[in-house]
C-alpha cells in the first residue's frame, strides 16, 4: 500500500494519457448523468460530481446500489464503474439502465461490466488492475472527468488543475509524508470525526473510508452548514476520546467559513483534539487531489500505529462469497 500511495502522481500522469483516448461512439443529447459505483469504485463518481456541480449544466446523480433512479431513459448519460468489473450490485443497476436504453459508459479493469460493453457497442475504459479499488483512485475518478468532456459537459480546464496537483505533490512530497505521521498521531486511539464545506464532502467521504480499510477504525464525517442544523447539538455528549478533522479550502463561501469559526469553541469545549488540514492549490480540483494524496498517507500511518494490515479486507471478501451463493 506504501507504494501505491507514493505513485499518486504517476497514477494522475498514467490516468490523464488513458482519458485522453477516450471518444464516444455516438452523438445524442445528454439531459442528466447517474453514476454508478460501489466502495473504492464509486468513490471517484461522488468527488467528481461535486467538484462538477457548478460546471454542468445538467443533473448529476450518483448511486451506490442496485435500484436506479425513475428518471433514466435514452437521454441519460450513465457511468458504471467497477474496477473489478463484477461488482454485483452495479451490474444489476447496469441490467436496469440497459432496459431504459440510457447511454452506457463502463470504467472497470475486467469482469463482466467490461463484457456487457463490448457485447452492446457501450463505450469503455480500461484500468490498470491487480490492486486494491481504493488503491487506484486516480485512475476512476480522472476518467469522470475525460467521459464528461468527451460528451460536451465540462471543458478541458481539468487537465491543467491535474497537472497542478501532481507538480504540487511531487515537490512536497517528504513535507506531505511528515504532515501525515503528526496528524496520525495525533488521530491515534481516538474517534475521528471529519468536516467538511459541501464541495469537499468527496474528500471526507474517502477519507472515511480509508481511515474503515486501510487503519480498520469507525469513524464518521459531516458537512458544514448542513452539521450546524443538528449534529453540532449532539456535541454535548462529546468527549476527549474524538478527535475532530477539519478538511478546509480557501475556495469556500465565506458564510461557511464563519460558521466554522462559530462551532470551533462549541467543539474545543468538548475535546481539545482538533486538526485543520489546508489544500493547496489554486482550483478546487487541485485542492482536492492533494488532500486525498496527504489523507491517504494519514491511513497508512494510523494503520501502522493499530498494527493493522492496511490491505487485508477480509470481511469484505468474506461478505461476497456469502453473497454469491444466495440465488
Amino acid at each position: 500500500m506504501q507504494n501505491i500511495i507514493a505513485d499518486f502522481p504517476n497514477q494522475l500522469k498514467n490516468a490523464m494519457e488513458i482519458g485522453k483516448h477516450f471518444k464516444r461512439n455516438e452523438t445524442h443529447q445528454i439531459n442528466n448523468i447517474l453514476a454508478c459505483g460501489l466502495g473504492g469504485s464509486g468513490i471517484g463518481a461522488k468527488i467528481a460530481k461535486l467538484l462538477n456541480l457548478n460546471k454542468l449544466s445538467v443533473p448529476f446523480e450518483s448511486i451506490n446500489d442496485y435500484s436506479i433512479p425513475a428518471f433514466v431513459n435514452e437521454n441519460t448519460l450513465v457511468i458504471a464503474t467497477s474496477y473489478s468489473g463484477n461488482t454485483e450490485e452495479t451490474l444489476e443497476a447496469i441490467e436496469k439502465c440497459k432496459s431504459k436504453n440510457a447511454k452506457i459508459v463502463i470504467i472497470a479493469s475486467a469482469g463482466k461490466l467490461l463484457e456487457l460493453a463490448k457485447e452492446n457497442n457501450w463505450p469503455y475504459i480500461i484500468v490498470p488492475g491487480g490492486e486494491q479499488p481504493r488503491a487506484m483512485l486516480g485512475y476512476s475518478l480522472i476518467q469522470h472527468f475525460y467521459v464528461l468532456k468527451a460528451f460536451g459537459l465540462i471543458d478541458n480546464q481539468f487537465e491543467n488543475s491535474i497537472l497542478e496537483a501532481i507538480e504540487i505533490i511531487e515537490k512536497e512530497e517528504s513535507a506531505i509524508k511528515d504532515n501525515a505521521r503528526v496528524v496520525a498521531g495525533q488521530m491515534y486511539e481516538h474517534t475521528p470525526v471529519i468536516y467538511s464545506n459541501p464541495s469537499l464532502e468527496g474528500i471526507a467521504i474517502r477519507f472515511r473510508q480509508q481511515i474503515n480499510e486501510n487503519s480498520k477504525m469507525l469513524c464518521w464525517h459531516a458537512v458544514i452548514p448542513e452539521m450546524n442544523h443538528n449534529e453540532l447539538v449532539g456535541w454535548a455528549g462529546g468527549n476527549d476520546k474524538i478527535v475532530v478533522i477539519k478538511l478546509k479550502t480557501d475556495l469556500e463561501y465565506y458564510r461557511t467559513s464563519k460558521r466554522w469559526d462559530f462551532c470551533k469553541p462549541v467543539i474545543e469545549s468538548k475535546t481539545k483534539q482538533i486538526i485543520e488540514i489546508n489544500a493547496k492549490g489554486k482550483s478546487l480540483l487541485t485542492q482536492a487531489l492533494y488532500l486525498i494524496h496527504l489523507t491517504d498517507w494519514i491511513s497508512l500511518y494510523l494503520a501502522d500505529l493499530n498494527e493493522v494490515d492496511p490491505i487485508e479486507v477480509n470481511v469484505i471478501s468474506s461478505l461476497k462469497s456469502k453473497l454469491s451463493e444466495l440465488k
